[in-house]
């Protein structure tokens, strides 16, 4: 589509659409799903952009129905052959949705990052408080620290490997795991 060019091109009518209240449902729930409107933001655009009229029931059994017809779809696959899953979180606003693909399955491969050549670290970090003893509690063990450390916060970097006590940049410790 070309941008517009002259003032006059603004009311030129572009393309029409066929409205029907299957294409009215599918507008309400791209406007929840894909562009996050509220359930009231649907109706005001409704009204003031299509001159539909509609209740928040309305809105609500839409989207009860598109769950109904999605869990029937879910429920409808047979998952008994997968053998090895990954699995994976994201988020639908606030709340964590587990997902998961067959690793085996030649669909899913192509969509399927490659490893990276450099693993990414894993190691957990947090700020440990010390008090007057010279010692930082992690993960039910005391680990020693110089004694002109105490009294303030330290930072404890674990991995499966090793634990680090660093106060800002500096090493004060590095101790093995088991």
């Amino acid at each position: 589509m070309k941008p517009f060019r002259q003032r006059e091109d603004a009311d030129k009518v572009l393309f029409s659409l066929r409205v029907t209240r299957r294409w009215l449902e599918q507008v309400i729930l791209a406007l929840t799903m894909i562009g996050h409107a509220s359930m009231r933001g649907v109706i005001e655009f409704m009204s003031d952009l299509l001159g539909v009229s509609i209740s928040l029931g309305t809105v609500h059994n839409v989207h009860q129905r598109a769950a109904q017809r999605a869990m029937a779809i879910n429920n409808s696959i047979d998952l008994s052959a997968i053998r090895v899953g990954l699995h994976d979180e994201i988020f639908q606003g606030t709340r964590p949705v587990l997902t998961g693909i067959d690793a085996a399955s030649a669909r899913e491969q192509p969509s399927l990052l490659a490893l990276p050549e450099n693993p990414y670290p894993c190691e957990l970090q947090l700020a440990v408080n010390v008090g007057k003893q010279p010692y930082v509690r992690f993960d039910l063990n005391d680990y020693t620290i110089p004694h002109t450390h105490v009294r303030r916060t330290l930072t404890v970097r674990a991995d499966p490997h090793q634990v680090r006590i660093l106060d800002g940049a500096d090493l004060l410790a590095t101790l093995a795991t088991r």
